[in-house]
């Protein structure tokens, strides 16, 4: 069980949806809410894909995180549409502050981090 705190529910993504999040051993979204629209829009592709093309499996949802201020999603099933997705949402929150959505840099304070100018002096305050 990952001992993080989610900033956000998986509920509201199970509920909008239940097909990329029925895996019940998902236990939460483990990233800040300046990404929710981010990972949203990419449910948004990835399910509109698949409802399109019959053929292709199921995307499932096995885990949503961030490491080194970058969205990580991992999953079973899709193709290579589905694979060129999740790489472009990756690279797109490499530029999207975690904490409000704005543009955004990555900043290494001893935590990688992607923030907007903004959050980067809240979060980041005294350093140097």
């Amino acid at each position: 069980m990952n001992t993080e705190t989610p900033e956000f529910s998986i509920a509201e993504f199970r509920e909008r949806y239940p097909l990329l999040f029925a895996d019940p051993s998902v236990d939460d979204i483990y990233c800040s809410r300046g990404w929710r629209g981010l990972l949203f829009s990419l449910c948004d592709v990835l399910q509109a894909h698949l409802d399109r093309h019959p053929d292709v499996s199921q995307v499932v949802v096995a885990q949503v995180k961030s490491k080194f201020g970058e969205l990580h999603f991992f999953y079973d099933g899709g193709d290579s549409y589905c694979t060129g997705a999740v790489a472009l949402a990756e690279q797109i929150s490499l530029k999207t502050c975690e904490q409000c959505g704005a543009p955004g840099k990555q900043i290494d304070g001893g935590w990688v981090s992607t923030l907007c100018p903004a959050h980067d002096g809240s979060i980041h305050a005294g350093e140097s």
